[in-house]
């Protein structure tokens, strides 16, 4: 939740899946790859309020994510 002035910024808020990974070159200089998923395709965006306790076993990494973006070489959906 967002705060400023010392009053919590007004919602509705939802909590989403999210799962990422950046491979940065040997040196650590550039980029050389991402891959960042977002959100559980079977249940869509704005379903679950902030707060919420969650018990849904596939919350952390669902069988299918809503929205990939992703640059870089690739094996089998994994930066290498």
């Amino acid at each position: 939740m967002l705060r400023g002035l010392g009053k919590v910024a007004g919602g509705p808020f939802w909590i989403e899946p999210f799962f990422g990974v950046v491979r940065i070159s040997e040196n650590g200089d550039s980029i050389v790859g991402y891959e960042l998923h977002f959100a559980d395709a079977a249940r869509g965006l704005a379903k679950v309020p902030f707060g919420k306790h969650l018990r849904w076993p596939h919350w952390f990494f669902p069988p299918e994510w809503l929205m990939t973006f992703s640059d870089g070489a690739f094996t089998e959906g994994r930066l290498q």
